[in-house]
Parts: structure tokens; sequence; C-alpha cells
């Protein structure tokens, strides 16, 4: 358990970002993989305006089902979403939650309550990435225990929404079997990207010059675990720059990279588990690295 806390903390706590980057929008695309049934990926998207007193965006499954409604107040950065009458989905319901509070601060809860199920979540730090346009706010979260599967350690990216996707907004993403958005384009431009797509073939891009296509794109760590030396190679990507972060959040190392491949020496580095982040202006993928 200790790991997976620090896992999801590895990022240092920054300043608030000034400008909020709203997460819905026509066109946007979650590929979501649901790791707990035979690691299939779901792509939801949302489509059209819905009119019912206010706006609301209709989400659709790859099928072509509705399976909610999402609307977002921009004002007070939240974003809420109810479930269509769906009785294959056990926790549906069809008043408004809230999923998605981006106006909190550190210290700061909000209640998740979908029918008769609560649960509290905390903001553990926020730290803010460029991402894109800008610095986005990234929250790292955790709630009270369920009861059921004890404490959850949910993400959210602005612009981007909660990392475990629509239907588990207050889970930890990939972890023992819980969904994970592997990525996320807005308009056919890529906005995050992560490690979960390399390795389930799903969503890779290749952003070459100003463009960004869903075609093939690849960073790779090798060999993993290593010993004092590692191979970054990267592929499609300009100007990345790698951060890396021990399994308490401290940033331990920070080194502009080039396309192609890269060496470096981390011999100075304590044996045991490592988060490479590597990010431009356009993206951030983050990798677990063993160093033995």
């Amino acid at each position: 358990m200790l790991f997976t806390i620090c896992v999801l903390f590895f990022f240092s706590t920054e300043n608030n970002a000034q400008t909020y980057f709203p997460t819905l929008g026509n066109s946007n695309e979650w590929y979501v993989l649901h790791s707990f049934e035979g690691s299939y990926t779901t792509i939801n998207y949302t489509e059209g305006l819905y009119s019912n007193g206010e706006f609301e965006y209709k989400v659709y499954k790859n099928n072509g089902m509705i399976f909610g409604y999402t609307r977002e107040d921009s004002i007070n950065n939240k974003v809420y979403f109810k479930y269509t009458l769906n009785p294959d989905h056990l926790a549906y319901d069809t008043t408004d939650v809230l999923i998605n509070d981006f106006s909190m601060n550190v210290g700061d809860s909000m209640l998740y309550k979908l029918k008769t199920y609560e649960l509290w979540l905390y903001v553990d730090s926020i730290k803010t990435a460029l991402i894109l346009e800008g610095e986005r706010k990234i929250f790292y979260l955790h709630t009270q225990p369920d009861g059921i599967y004890g404490v959850y350690y949910p993400v959210w990216i602005e612009g981007v929404g909660s990392l475990a996707g629509f239907e588990y907004p207050q889970s930890t993403p990939d972890d023992f079997g819980a969904s994970q958005v592997n990525c996320f384009f807005r308009n056919d431009i890529h906005v995050y990207q992560s490690e979960m797509s390399f390795s389930y073939g799903t969503c890779d891009i290749e952003l070459s010059n100003n463009e960004n296509s869903k075609n093939e794109y690849l960073i790779s760590t090798y060999p993993n675990p290593c010993i004092d030396i590692i191979n970054i190679d990267i592929n499609g990507i300009k100007n990345p720059r790698l951060n890396i972060y021990n399994l308490c959040h401290q940033k331990i190392m920070s080194k502009e990279l080039f396309i192609g491949r890269n060496q470096l020496n981390l011999e100075g580095l304590d044996s045991g588990a490592y988060f490479f982040e590597i990010s431009n202006e356009h993206l951030l993928v983050s990798k677990l690295v063993i160093i033995k």
C-alpha cells in the first residue's frame, strides 16, 4: 500500500495555475483501459450540446451508446456527471454528481455522492505541468476508507479529468484492476498519454513539426531494471525534458533530452524505484524505472 501511495504522490506541490482549462468540449476522446475485464479499451467521447435547462454534453462509448451526460461550471471550475438509465451499470444515477472540483486547494475536500454511496475526497498535493497551451493543475487526492476496497488515490488533470475515467472519478487509476485513461484527445489534438498505452498498444501517436496525429509514437526506457546506465529512446517528440522523482514525490534530477537515443548515468542514485517524467509543451508521459 505504501508503494501505491508514493506512486501517486511523486510530483511536488507547485503554485496554482492562473488560467482554467475546461475539461469538456465537442469531439473530446478519452481512451480508457479496463484491466479488470481482459484489458480492453473503451473510447469515451463527448459530442453535441444537449439542452435540459442548461447545456450538457452527451457522453458516448465507442459502441455508440450514450451512457451519461456531463456539464461543466467553468466559473467555479467544477465538472458534473449523471448516468442514463442503464441497468447494466449497478451504480447508475440520473441526478448530477460532482466528479471533479478543480477549484480546491491542498487540504480541501469534496463529497462524491452516488445514490446512497458517499465518499469524501481530500487534496494531498497539487502540481502544475506545462501541457499544450499552458500550465495545468494536477491534483493528487486520497479518500476515506469505503469499507470495501479501502482507500483510493485519485489523480485529476485540469482539462483532462480523472485519470480513472468518467465512470470511476474517485478511484485510483490502474490499481488492482481499476480503469485508467490511457490518453486523451481534444479535437484530434493530443493532450495526455499514460505509460499504459505503450503496454497495451492503444492510442499510439507521433508528434512531428506542428502537427499532432494518431500514428506511431514511442518512448522507450531500457534496461529496466537498470544498473547505473539507462537508455531513453525518443521518437517524434520535440524538445523533450526529463524530470526524475523518487517515490515520495521529491525531484531528484532534471535534464534536457533530444530525439533519438539518450544515455543517462544514474550512478549517484540509490537503488529503488523512480518515476521518469518526460514532457514538452504538448504532452506529459511518466514511466516507472527500477535501479538495482
